[in-house]
């Protein structure tokens, strides 16, 4: 990193894993606090998901590792998004960390707010016109394509409206601005909160959700602890 910002560069990310099998928290605060010295602003604190198909999902099948209890997991969520806000960080996404809000990451935003965007490369994927397309993996049919005078893709997909209104409400609360009430409904034809009434009051009363003065609905830290069944309590209203 130290390099790297000697070499001249002036934005630098860590992409940072944590939730191992018995991680204490102290040892994950203490790593984190050693970053913080470093020359980065902007953080990704992914928390570890054991992947089907992974060399660590095969040994958690076997028995030969674990992976973090839930309860671990939600502790050390909590423990990550605290210290960092009382270290100054601007927790925009669930996963997510600037050291000020300048320094939110474009490129990423661009996808939670669902912007158009290109991909170029094998395997990359474009969204444009409402549409989603993807390039051949294989580098070698990719090349062969491009110099046939042919669009590398692999396949295309057009979400309708059921899915749109889905990705507005799974992408938007991971994020701390939240759901643009205005845009889901403007692209859906569906009043939010006539719609979502009985679980939005349900969220409020709890403590997992708020409104903000530009009548966008966010998920509070306790909340986006849960984000995944609440993700799932609005699609089960969509469906």
């Amino acid at each position: 990193v130290k390099d790297a910002a000697g070499a001249g560069f002036e934005r630098i990310s860590l992409d940072l894993i944590y939730g191992l099998d018995r991680e204490a928290p102290e040892r994950w605060l203490s790593e984190l606090d050693q970053v913080l010295c470093l020359p980065v602003d902007h953080l990704s604190c992914y928390m570890l998901t054991v992947e089907p198909g992974t060399p660590l999902h095969d040994r958690v099948e076997k028995g030969r590792s674990r992976d973090a209890a839930p309860d671990l997991k939600s502790t050390l969520f909590r423990k990550t998004a605290l210290f960092l806000s009382e270290k100054g960080w601007d927790h925009y996404e669930v996963s997510s960390f600037a050291r000020t809000r300048k320094h939110r990451s474009r490129h990423n935003s661009a996808y939670w707010q669902m912007r158009p965007y290109y991909g170029f490369g094998p395997g990359a994927h474009s969204f444009l016109d409402g549409s989603r397309s993807w390039n051949h993996a294989d580098t070698a049919r990719y090349i062969r394509d491009l110099a046939q005078g042919n669009r590398p893709e692999a396949g295309r997909e057009t979400p309708d409206r059921q899915a749109r209104m889905t990705e507005q409400i799974m992408l938007g609360l991971r994020t701390r601005d939240g759901i643009d009430i205005r845009r889901f409904e403007a692209d859906s034809g569906v009043a939010f909160k006539r719609l979502f009434r009985p679980l939005l009051e349900l969220l409020e009363a709890d403590g997992l959700a708020r409104w903000d003065r530009n009548d966008g609905f966010s998920l509070t830290l306790q909340g986006r602890c849960r984000l995944d069944s609440i993700v799932r309590a609005f699609v089960d209203r969509i469906c």
